[in-house]
């Protein structure tokens, strides 16, 4: 079954990349072989191979200082001895118009985010930090790229040189999206060339990729780290209620749904090539909001309303319901993930029993690590969930 899964998700991937001139059930043979040497290899995975020191990765999102009340946390304020990588996603540098280079929004941005992270590493020298600047692989970047005649080659180094410059970041990460749908051969020229400025610079380049695109396996073997994040609300196009973080699949699922699990998703990209000691597993701290569509139609699977974005939440925003006789707190035995409602939200989270059954996975596939994505969607503070700061993010920590 889950043999066929995979090839019906290949299928879809390879039809979307290979639209013109190529024979898609000669790719589906030439992979199956592919596929079922991983299977056999999957079985036999076991603890004693697993990497040594598995890794945690904290991220910061910085719109986090930007927030007031008791949501607002600088990353100077962030606990720099909580974990020894720490991921720090600013979405406020936007790559110019006139060329795509990369910069801060202003000067003293940039100098407020060099002394935050010195003064982290005062405290903990072991500390590294990698920068997401939220630039994101897409047909979209790849055609500004062309449209501007910008030379890949001296875009890329740009972006590393700054980065290096900054002489506080060990390391550059990119994102993708879950349809890049780019030409593989550019893909790779892309990443080799960043991948090679950025070991010169002494940078590790980690690559933040999404379910379930498969053009971008080319660039796997220049990312020093494969972060994993949930796949999108519009994996599927339909206006159903999903659970983003299941941990396994129902069975009764179907068809694409069947695939929509970190179970499947993680082999799927080990399936296609990648080390499963590059991976790091995003566990995502928070809630993704849905609206009903009636109060009454509440399971996983059934009508929602539509929405173009999905609607974060903090985690503590869950803790705070359980207090509310509104909310209705329900855990599906399947999927292995809890989820709550009232009469017009749908939350999708994680728990303490649902993150258990994640990082036995995360074992028992061998990966190198997880990301907690991310310390400012935690309860930083202590004053919601009833277990110390940092709670959730003290659980991995401790179970890692």
């Amino acid at each position: 079954m889950r043999l066929l899964a995979l090839l019906l998700v290949l299928a879809f991937c390879l039809a979307n990349a290979f639209e013109e001139g190529e024979n898609l059930i000669q790719k589906l043979l030439q992979v199956e072989a592919e596929v079922e040497s991983y299977a056999d290899r999957s079985r036999t995975i076991s603890a004693e191979t697993a990497p040594v020191g598995r890794e945690l990765y904290c991220s910061y999102w910085q719109v986090a200082a930007s927030l007031t009340g008791e949501s607002k946390l600088k990353l100077n304020q962030v606990n720099p001895r909580l974990c020894d990588r720490l991921v720090v996603t600013n979405q406020e540098m936007p790559l110019t118009d006139k060329d795509l280079s990369l910069k801060f929004a202003s000067l003293a941005k940039e100098l407020e985010f060099i002394n935050a992270v010195k003064s982290l590493k005062r405290v903990n020298p072991y500390l590294r930090v990698y920068l997401d600047p939220f630039i994101v692989y897409s047909s979209k970047l790849v055609n500004q790229i062309k449209d501007k005649k910008v030379s890949v080659q001296k875009k890329v180094k740009q972006w590393v040189t700054f980065v290096a410059r900054l002489r506080v970041v060990d390391g550059l990460v990119i994102r993708t999206t879950y349809d890049v749908n780019v030409d593989p051969v550019f893909t790779e020229q892309f990443f080799m060339k960043l991948s090679e400025f950025a070991h010169y610079a002494n940078l590790h380049l980690f690559g933040f990729i999404f379910p379930f695109d498969d053009s971008i396996r080319v660039a796997f073997p220049y990312f020093d780290r494969i972060i994993i994040g949930d796949h999108s609300k519009d994996a599927i196009k339909d206006n159903k209620l999903r659970h983003q973080m299941a941990t396994f699949r129902r069975q009764d699922d179907t068809g694409f749904e069947a695939l929509l699990n970190k179970d499947f998703e993680w082999d799927y990209y080990i399936s296609l090539g990648a080390n499963p000691e590059k991976f790091i597993a995003a566990f995502y701290i928070g809630a993704y909001q849905f609206e009903l569509a009636h109060p009454r139609l509440t399971a996983i699977g059934v009508e929602r309303k539509p929405q173009e974005e999905e609607k974060a939440l903090p985690i503590t925003e869950v803790c705070n319901n359980y207090e509310k006789s509104s909310w209705n707190f329900k855990f599906d035995p399947e999927h292995k993930v809890p989820f709550a409602f009232n009469s017009t939200h749908w939350h999708a989270y994680d728990n303490r029993e649902s993150y258990m059954y994640k990082l036995e996975l995360v074992k028992a596939k061998n990966m190198r690590g997880v990301y907690v994505d991310s310390l400012d969607f935690d309860d930083f503070r202590g004053m919601s969930c009833q277990n110390g700061r940092y709670p959730i993010t003290n659980l991995i920590k401790k179970n890692l």
